[in-house]
């Protein structure tokens, strides 16, 4: 419930503002930042009150990183080419989350639950950096064209 109201609220966030695509990469830096940093701090805690913070930040970052990923890539993106591209992006979302649940379980099961989940907030934020770099490239691109 924590994470859906962390959702909740971050849907609340995107659909107060009107971003335009560059600060639409920068919220997808910040949300997944956010998002390993919410999943990190919960793998460490063991009280409660602070697992069920630590989710609503994650929720709030997961859902800001997902909605701003799927807009910027249609606003990006040919008119012609959209479907086409919406297609991947979705097969690849939607199509590699079984073997990520894999991956986490037998990384559960060979080092356990905490370090399992540890490892998903560093690859988020390993993520994030590696967003940073090539995103910057990307925008750079585009307003020198």
């Amino acid at each position: 419930g924590s994470v859906g109201v962390g959702a909740l609220l971050g849907a609340i966030f995107l659909a107060s503002r009107a971003p335009d695509v560059e600060e639409l990469g920068r919220l997808i830096f910040f949300a997944a930042v956010i998002f390993g940093t919410g999943i990190s701090i919960f793998s460490f805690t063991r009280d409660i009150a602070v697992s069920l913070i630590a989710l609503v930040v994650a929720g709030f970052g997961m859902m800001v990183q997902m909605a701003s990923s799927n807009t910027l890539l249609q606003a990006i993106v040919e008119e012609s080419k959209r479907g086409r591209i919406m297609s991947f992006y979705t097969m690849a979302f939607m199509g590699m989350a079984p073997f990520g649940s894999l991956l986490a379980g037998s990384l559960a099961h060979q080092f356990g639950t905490t370090n399992a989940i540890l490892f998903g907030g560093v690859c988020c934020l390993a993520g994030a950096a590696l967003f940073a770099v090539k995103a910057g490239a990307l925008f750079r691109k585009r307003s020198a064209g």
